[in-house]
């Protein structure tokens, strides 16, 4: 609680208050969001987790040839994207911290 008696949502990985609504919905800040996702801690939904799933047994995730890097092409609803497999080009990544095109990445490499 705040001096002011208003409840506080606090990031369950740094601890810090949350401000905005999606990090109050996620319950982590938008960094710690993206930092979660990188390191495969559980921060994505069933539903992204099935759609990762999906793209790799249809292939749809190749890797691009790099000299300095490994980058991967992930054929998504709204195009063609790249990812690492820890960021990606999608809108969702830049607006949100994250997408499940790093998970597909993730998965493809495990398989």
């Amino acid at each position: 609680m705040t001096a002011t008696g208003a409840h506080t949502t606090t990031c369950k990985r740094c601890g810090r208050p949350l401000t905005s609504r999606k990090s109050v919905a996620t319950r982590y800040g938008a960094t710690c969001l993206r930092r979660e996702r990188a390191e495969g801690n559980g921060a994505y939904s069933p539903e992204q987790a099935a759609k990762a799933f999906r793209l790799v047994q249809g292939g749809g995730v190749r890797r691009v040839p790099s000299r300095y890097f490994h980058m991967y092409e992930v054929q998504g609803a709204g195009g063609v994207y790249q990812s690492d497999g820890l960021d990606c080009t999608c809108r969702g990544a830049r607006e949100h911290g994250g997408c499940w095109h790093v998970l597909a990445v993730r998965l493809s490499l495990a398989a």
